[in-house]
């Protein structure tokens, strides 16, 4: 079980104290702090000694405080959909069923980062989400404010703007 479930959704007891300070907007926006190399999700998979993906997370060190600097990072978005489970009291699958597939109807399942794979009729679904402000056939499923949020450049990562788990990028054509 993870810490998630076991905690009721608190910070493990020795979390450092700088992390506790990250929020969700840190970890969509890739400013969590935490030393990253993109290359982490690889290395959960490959270890043995932690089985709880969060904890693994929660030891990586920090390289900035929050909030500071961007760099990618897809543990830091599978930690937030941690953060989901805690906010929700539900393993992250089932929110996602329930908040996501149910209105949108996508054949994927959820995956918090690194190697999330859709079709492509289901990806492009997520983007006419946000170019309907967050309602997908007349349903709300993301608020205004935190489509807004989403498709706003929040930091610059390799050269690219970068919102709540959103590239900005325009391409030439």
């Amino acid at each position: 079980m993870s810490w998630v479930a076991t905690n009721g959704g608190k910070f493990p007891a020795d979390l450092e104290p700088q992390k506790r300070t990250m929020t969700l907007e840190h970890l969509l926006t890739m400013s969590s702090g935490l030393v990253c190399d993109d290359g982490n999700e690889d290395k959960m998979w490959d270890q043995t000694e932690e089985p709880d993906f969060y904890r693994l997370t929660l030891a990586v060190p920090q390289a900035t405080p929050p909030g500071e600097n961007a760099v990618y990072c897809s543990v830091s978005t599978n930690l937030a959909l941690g953060m989901v489970g805690c906010a929700t009291r539900e393993l992250p699958i089932y929110s996602f069923d329930r908040l996501i597939a149910g209105p949108m109807a996508p054949a994927g399942n959820p995956c918090g980062g690194g190697g999330v794979q859709f079709p492509p009729r289901d990806f492009m679904k997520f983007g006419q989400l946000m170019l309907n402000g967050g309602t997908w056939e007349g349903r709300r499923i993301l608020s205004r404010e935190f489509v807004a949020a989403a498709s706003t450049p929040q930091y610059h990562l390799a050269h690219i703007y970068y919102g709540y788990n959103w590239w900005m990028e325009d391409f030439l054509y």
